[in-house]
């Protein structure tokens, strides 16, 4: 399940300093999480802690992807995007 393997992934990238390994995690939870998502708040919230622990290598792409779904949404339903926009 994806939830569970990024959890760990970001469990180990709170603790690590290796700047080789802080990017590769990164890559790979940014990867995971866009195409694995169970749903759009999931992502949401896991893009932002992401952020908040190494947000300076998280690739311009994703961070684009982000915005883009926090302004637009899923475009399937209105009060679900407004939900994730006010959560975000």
């Amino acid at each position: 399940n994806v939830e569970f393997i990024v959890a760990k992934l970001i469990s180990v990238l709170e603790s690590t300093t290796d700047e080789f390994l802080r990017s590769d995690l990164v890559s790979r939870i940014t990867t995971s999480s866009e195409r694995f998502a169970p749903d759009n708040g999931w992502y949401v919230r896991t893009m932002t802690r992401v952020f908040e622990l190494a947000g300076d290598l998280v690739q311009n792409e994703v961070a684009h992807n982000l915005m883009t779904l926090i302004a637009e949404g899923s475009g399937d339903d209105e009060e679900l995007d407004m939900q994730l926009r006010m959560d975000s």
